[in-house]
């Protein structure tokens, strides 16, 4: 279990925290929780548009450098939004697949890769046998669940991996940092502290590696 960044190379957006503030009202609260058009495509929510640029290439990069990927080794990216990341692993012989809640997100994948991704739920990986994958990755989408849902998924992901498992969590240190999340974060159920987080891991028995989001 490492503290490890894979996301070095993306892009890092400037965040208004009181934009943010102006925009979370209740209604637009809702909008981002059903993860459909709004939360994706809408100027001014979660993604603020969100459309293939290429931004994800390093990202995989890193990942196959990180965890020895091999051609034809295979991999599940759990909550994948629009399959970005399924597509550049793909591109580079990985055999990887995606699942996202969002059916609008699935519907929007680039068309090469519309037959690796589907609609699924990080909840339920009941319909994947033990040791499938040689790699599952979960990218901002564990902390929308509840901390018992998490631990749940955490495991799953364990159990259908052949050892290698990474997530990210929507963490902080300080009090400020706190603060700031709790009012950037328009879906997040569970927000801990890093010292928290690396505790409960060991806690629920999770071994794999972790990053973290903090606005």
């Amino acid at each position: 279990m490492s503290e490890v960044n894979l996301l070095d190379k993306y892009p890092q957006r400037k965040r208004d925290i009181s934009e943010r503030i102006a925009y979370r009202t209740p209604d637009n609260l809702r909008r981002a929780a059903k993860f459909d058009w709004e939360y994706f495509d809408m100027k001014g929510c979660c993604y603020d548009g969100y459309i293939y640029d290429g931004r994800w290439i390093p990202i995989a990069d890193n990942i196959i450098k990180q965890y020895s990927l091999n051609p034809g080794d295979k991999v599940l990216d759990i909550g994948c939004a629009k399959g970005y990341l399924v597509y550049e692993l793909r591109r580079k012989g990985i055999d990887a697949c995606g699942i996202d809640i969002s059916q609008y997100a699935i519907d929007c994948a680039p068309t090469p890769v519309k037959p690796y991704v589907s609609v699924g739920d990080a909840r339920d990986l009941s319909c994947y046998i033990s040791n499938s994958f040689d790699f599952v990755i979960s990218l901002t989408t564990l902390p929308v669940l509840s901390e018992d849902e998490i631990g749940k998924a955490l495991i799953e992901m364990q159990r259908i991996s052949r050892g290698k498992t990474y997530a990210t969590f929507d963490t902080y240190e300080t009090n400020e940092e706190k603060e700031k999340m709790l009012l950037w974060t328009l879906t997040a159920k569970t927000v801990k502290s890093k010292k928290e987080f690396i505790k409960w891991f060991k806690y629920i028995g999770w071994n794999g590696d972790y990053w973290w989001f903090v606005p």
